[in-house]
């Protein structure tokens, strides 16, 4: 078992929420990923690898995932959010480019 599933067990067995294999599959594809994405993003991968999962699960999970110290959110000006890891993940700031949108971490 990898780490971050041990976060996501633990945290829904103190706060009485349900271990589910759709969040389990959601989070195996969060943690495919690198850097910035998109629920919509997240949602295509899952969806990929469990067709039964639905948008709404994701947005969900990924709050759970917030709650649980596993990801973290960026508002975006065009009124997207981007999601990334956090956990083993040093800490970092963010440039945004207001023309494109386009996000970059610096230390």
């Amino acid at each position: 078992m990898y780490p971050e599933l041990q976060i996501l067990k633990d945290y829904l067995r103190v706060t009485g929420m349900k271990q589910t294999s759709q969040r389990e599959t959601i989070l195996k594809a969060f943690l495919e990923f690198d850097g910035h994405i998109t629920i919509e993003e997240l949602f295509e991968k899952s969806k990929k690898l469990d067709s039964s999962i639905g948008i709404a699960t994701v947005y969900r999970t990924v709050t759970i995932f917030k709650e649980c110290g596993l990801a973290n959110e960026q508002p975006l000006p065009d009124g997207k959010n981007v999601i990334e890891k956090l956990y083993r993940k040093p800490h970092h700031d963010h440039l945004l480019c207001i023309k494109c949108n386009k996000l970059e971490e610096f230390e």
